[in-house]
């Protein structure tokens, strides 16, 4: 596949994420009031601004409580191993850090397409964890748009046990 369609596919995928959390984004919001992110080529803003705001995640959700709650969302096409991806390195090669370290979100959702599973994470407390916690799970190493993506693979039985994680019912 050419990094073209790949990077079109993978857009697909994210937007795919994206419409099937929806439903529990406005069901959290007060008055419906979110805002989803761009992506980087698509946003008005400069790039530079739009790298500032993506560290913080994908949407931005008032809650009725008056507080803003940012969530990274990450979307997988199905759940063949019933495993959480944990980025490491966006790009191994160009020493580029993967959003277990550059993310400052609120809030991970972590989204299958197939079977429509949601899951939810406090993420700072989900990276603490993770951090005292990694080397205790396979490295996996993947290519995707020319990048070296290196990640480590957290069993999500495991995670929802430890109450890291919960599965969303939409």
């Amino acid at each position: 596949m050419s990094i073209t369609k790949e990077i079109k596919r993978n857009l697909s995928v994210e937007e795919s994420g994206r419409r099937l959390i929806m439903p529990y984004i406005k069901q959290i919001s007060i008055g419906g009031r979110y805002i989803v992110l761009p992506s980087i080529g698509e946003s008005k803003f400069n790039k530079d601004t739009s790298r500032e705001l993506q560290k913080y995640g994908d949407i931005f959700v008032q809650l009725p409580n008056k507080q803003m709650e940012t969530i990274e969302l990450k979307t997988e096409v199905e759940n063949k191993h019933n495993n959480l991806f944990l980025v490491l390195w966006a790009d191994k090669k160009r020493e580029r850090s993967g959003w277990m370290y550059t993310c400052k979100a609120d809030v991970l959702l972590y989204t299958f397409l197939k079977t429509k599973e949601i899951y939810r994470a406090n993420f700072p407390s989900l990276k603490i964890w993770f951090e005292d916690n990694k080397e205790r799970y396979p490295e996996k190493i993947t290519m995707k748009g020319g990048n070296v993506i290196v990640a480590k693979v957290v069993p999500i039985q495991e995670l929802l046990e430890l109450r890291f994680l919960q599965k969303i019912k939409i």
